[in-house]
């Protein structure tokens, strides 16, 4: 739904494909959405799609297709507008649960892991991208290309998005 901000009225309704398109379960929006630079929302949905909505008027403008439910928040890069997200694949030979996707809808690269990616990815000014799964790593890939720079075991199931510290320094919750 969009609302008018002073009186709250609807403004559009955007009504979420049947989950039997995807032979999904269910249509939930899980209450993630992310803004682009170009003002397109970008909203994941457990129907295994991820939407990308022309603000102004709830058009869809594409749909993007994953593995399995899409919890993730996208991250949108402000400069290229790429959207970086993942979603509930368990099992890397499934396919992959990490993707990129360009502000068209098309794939940019994507990985797998074992284990939802359920949180925002991060991405840093110098070109990488953080990403934590319920496989209990934190992983660095390079953003443009998506190559592996290194994992760092949590041992335990990650839900929370890393942050980035002024110095540089990464939490992961």
């Amino acid at each position: 739904y969009a609302r008018d901000a002073e009186t709250g009225a609807e403004i559009w309704t955007m009504e979420a494909d049947d989950p039997s398109v995807n032979a999904a379960f269910i249509n939930w929006f899980e209450g993630n959405s992310a803004i682009g630079p170009d003002g397109n929302l970008y909203v994941p949905n457990d129907n295994f799609f991820i939407y990308a909505i022309d603000r102004a008027d709830g058009t869809v403008r594409w749909t993007f297709r994953v593995f399995d439910q899409a919890w993730s928040l996208p991250a949108v890069d402000p400069v290229t507008g790429n959207i970086y997200t993942g979603n509930n694949n368990l099992l890397a030979f499934l396919g992959p649960n990490t993707f990129v996707i360009d502000p068209a809808g098309n794939e940019i690269w994507s990985t797998a892991t074992d284990g939802s990616v359920v949180a925002s990815p991060l991405f840093d000014p110098v070109g990488k991208v953080y990403v934590g799964g319920f496989d209990g790593y934190l992983r660095a890939y390079d953003a443009a290309d998506g190559t592996e720079l290194w994992t760092f075991p949590t041992r335990e199931h990650i839900y929370a998005s890393p942050a980035m510290l002024s110095d540089g320094r990464l939490i992961q919750p």
